[in-house]
Formats: C-alpha cells, sequence, structure tokens
C-alpha cells in the first residue's frame, strides 16, 4: 500500500505528523539545493559572470579566474571541520541559507580581484554546511524506510536544476545588462540573490 509513498501504512496521527514534516523540511530542503545547484553557489555563475563582462570590468587576468573558484573551494575546509564540532540544527541551516544569499549579493558590487575572492570564500563558508547539516536534521527525523524517498526527491534537485541554469542567468543578463548602469554580470549576482531570499524554517533535530 505505501510503495508510491511510506505515510500511507502508517497510523493517522502519525501521518498527519509526516505531512507537517515534510511540508517544512523537505519543501525548504529541496529549495535549498535548487538555488545552491541552479546558480547561487555553483561555479556557473562565477564563469559566466567572468565571460559576461566581469573579467573586463575588473581588469582580471592569468590565473585570477582559477584562484577566485579555488577561493570559494577552500571557504569549504573549516565550514565543514565547524561542523564536526558544532552539531547541525534548524538555525544552523537557516544561517547558512540566508548567509550564502547576503553575500552572494554583495559580489554585485565587487571593485577588485581581492574582494571578489574574500566574497567568494565567505559564500563557500556558508554554503558547504548547508547540505551536511539538512542531511543531519533529515536523519533525525525519519527511519532508514522514509529516508530514502526524501533523499531521492532532494537528489532530483540537485539533478534538475543545472538544467534550467545556463538559460536562466542568460535571460537575466540579456534583458538587464546596462539597466540603471550597471553591467549584466552584476544583475546575475543580484537577481540570483534576490530569488533566494525566502523565508527558511526548518524543524530541529528529533
Amino acid at each position: 500500500k505505501g510503495w508510491l509513498w511510506d505515510s500511507a501504512d502508517v497510523s493517522k496521527e502519525e501521518r498527519k505528523f509526516l505531512r507537517k514534516l515534510d511540508f517544512t523540511l523537505l519543501t525548504f530542503g529541496t529549495l535549498g539545493m535548487l538555488i545552491k545547484w541552479a546558480s547561487t553557489i555553483d561555479t556557473s555563475n562565477i564563469t559566466n559572470a567572468f565571460v559576461s563582462g566581469m573579467k573586463e570590468d575588473l581588469n582580471l587576468y592569468q590565473n585570477q579566474y582559477n584562484y577566485i573558484v579555488v577561493s570559494w573551494t577552500v571557504g569549504y575546509i573549516p565550514s565543514n571541520f565547524i561542523l564536526t564540532r558544532v552539531p547541525a540544527h534548524s538555525k544552523s541551516c537557516s544561517t547558512k541559507y540566508i548567509g550564502w544569499t547576503v553575500f552572494t549579493f554583495a559580489l554585485a558590487g565587487a571593485k577588485s580581484y581581492s574582494h571578489l575572492l574574500a566574497l567568494r570564500f565567505v559564500v563557500g563558508l556558508f554554503e558547504a554546511g548547508y547540505w551536511p547539516a539538512l542531511y543531519n536534521i533529515l536523519g533525525s527525523w525519519h527511519n532508514e524506510r522514509e529516508l530514502g524517498k526524501r533523499n531521492g526527491i532532494l537528489q532530483s534537485a540537485v539533478s534538475i536544476a543545472p538544467i534550467f541554469s545556463g538559460f536562466l542567468q542568460a535571460g537575466i543578463f540579456n534583458s538587464l545588462n546596462g539597466h540603471l548602469g550597471l553591467a549584466g554580470w552584476r544583475w546575475l549576482f543580484s537577481t540570483w540573490s534576490n530569488t533566494s531570499f525566502s523565508p527558511v524554517s526548518y524543524p530541529s533535530t528529533g
């Protein structure tokens, strides 16, 4: 009976509880994954910005693009180390979500190579712990049988998001380049960070 969704085989009270849990944790978790992989944090946005005028505007040269990408990856190291010392909970996911949104928006105002390095590092710092923290909370509330299907949904979001990334970013650049005197690559960061600013709410670990 519960082959499609596991809550069909449980009591009415537990079914109601799982429905509320899925509405909060699964909804916001999937939204976070879609935004993360579609544009806000994935390296696709910095790559598109680089070839859309950022290189010329900020006078970037030689391997500076590679260092900008690496600075984002370096941000993962302290973030994941902290996660081994500080237990994941509802507020940590929300904080990370809001953190990468704020600093992605700040990238739109970058004036130099050093600004990009620092901001990308902080973006990576916030983004890195989001996924592990989310799965920690997910595993705290669901048993093995329930966890598999929810994990499948989150992984589907990871796979689907990049399909739309290039089209969306191209549309933003083509329609907003030069608007209000801002280069298109700056609009890439500001627009996507604004789409990330949605209410985030996660249940605490069980």
